[in-house]
């Protein structure tokens, strides 16, 4: 167990990748998702949102 008291969710060990390669990753990763979602449709962006608060919704009452 590497990432604190659970095990490590990013095998290999994300604890062993220094912090600027895991922000490099992230960025990449939401850099990537933004060009590949850029000419998406209206309705498939209306879709998302209304799953997306839904999904609030759900979380802010089971918290």
């Amino acid at each position: 167990m590497c990432c604190g008291s659970r095990p490590c969710i990013f095998p290999p060990c994300c604890c062993s990748v220094p912090s600027q390669d895991i922000k490099a990753l992230g960025n990449q990763y939401v850099n990537d998702g933004f060009k590949r979602h850029k000419t998406i449709g209206f309705d498939k962006v209306q879709s998302f949102m209304k799953e997306w608060e839904e999904d609030e919704s759900r979380n802010l009452t089971e918290a």
